[in-house]
């Protein structure tokens, strides 16, 4: 499932250094903003679906996003920090709402636009 989204800057990535988790960084940033504007604020978003794939097919993905000059990191058929990256490029070339998770729209549409 989809979580709330955060806008992230550099700062997420420094935090990661510390401790390499996108859970520890978000909440070390919200609290920061807390303290920052001194007003609790609300940490509640809708979660949503995520629809899953093979690891064949998100690999195949992967490879066709490399072949098109986008960093994924490993190619591996997971959907890690830069294939999301790569995935929020795409969405946002195409015109697609900004979420940084692979959709069968998005991965149908990339993969039939490489066989042609």
């Amino acid at each position: 499932m989809k979580g709330p989204a955060f806008l992230a800057t550099t700062n997420f990535s420094v935090l990661k250094l510390y401790n390499n988790s996108d859970v520890y960084a978000i909440f070390v940033g919200h609290v920061a903003d807390m303290i920052a504007y001194d007003a609790p604020a609300d940490f509640v978003g809708e979660w949503k679906p995520v629809e899953n794939f093979s690891r064949d097919r998100m690999q195949r993905f992967q490879e066709v996003l490399v072949a098109q000059g986008h960093d994924v990191g490993k190619v591996d058929g997971l959907v890690g920090f830069k294939t999301r990256q790569a995935i929020g490029m795409q969405e946002k070339a195409l015109k697609l709402p900004l979420t940084c998770y692979p959709s069968s729209a998005l991965v149908d549409h990339v993969l039939k636009a490489a066989q042609n």
